[in-house]
């Protein structure tokens, strides 16, 4: 023990991200710069974000998607929705091949408008985007494709999406098919409004954030198998 104590003494051990001893924490780093990102179409409470595998950076602003390539510089408008979309930005990610963007109208954002839920598919490339049939996902906090290790057959369309509905007492999680508009619950009766969804691309894990009610801070864990039987 005292040698742990004198290894977090030494000048070593406090240039190492600031960390205390047993029981320490991390020290926020300064930033090293700032990113101007598209700001939020007017009906939208926000502007959503994801990164593609190559490191280029994509913007859902509720209306148009953005593209900062390299993960530098400014964002160029690559696309949009159809217009007078009105609805909040919802979430953003890319299907199993990296080749199309969901895109996910996650409330009704400042005016309540009948787009709750809305679904938009577009390539990543940039182009038009189309509506997925079918009434969509209302309160969509998060959408995650699912891998190519799953046995749901047309599992490239198909994403697991997870949402809430307007009090953020209760959530769920569905797999949508964006070829038919179909979105069928698979994990039901969760506590309080999850945040958001992982998947393990190691062991494929699939992991849900629970960010309100009693429970929140709570992470559950599914295997594929078990949301493939579901």
């Amino acid at each position: 023990m005292n040698t742990f104590k004198n290894l977090c003494r030494s000048s070593l051990a406090s240039l190492l991200l600031g960390l205390g001893c047993l029981g320490g924490t991390v020290r926020a780093q300064s930033p090293v710069g700032t990113v101007s990102i598209p700001t939020p179409d007017n009906n939208a409470y926000s502007t959503s974000l994801r990164y593609d595998s190559s490191g280029n950076l994509y913007a859902w602003d509720g209306l148009g998607v953005w593209k900062q390539s390299g993960g530098t510089g400014t964002f160029n408008n690559i696309g949009s929705v159809r217009a007078g979309n009105s609805a909040d930005a919802g979430p953003i990610n890319f299907s199993q091949n990296g080749q199309s963007l969901l895109l996910s109208n996650g409330d009704g954002g400042f005016y309540m408008g009948t787009y709750n839920g809305v679904l938009w598919t577009m390539p990543a490339a940039g182009g038009a985007a189309a509506q997925v049939t079918g009434s969509g996902v209302p309160y969509a906090y998060d959408a995650v494709a699912l891998p190519a290790a799953s046995t749901i057959t047309g599992s490239s369309a198909k994403y697991l999406v997870d949402q809430g509905n307007s009090s953020y007492s209760s959530s769920s999680v569905s797999i949508c098919d964006t070829s038919t508009g179909s979105n069928v619950p698979v994990i039901i009766n969760d506590p309080g409004a999850t945040t958001s969804i992982a998947i393990n691309p190691k062991n494929y894990t699939v992991y849900i954030g629970v960010g309100a009610g009693p429970n929140a801070g709570q992470i559950y864990s599914f295997s594929l198998n078990q949301i493939d039987s579901a």
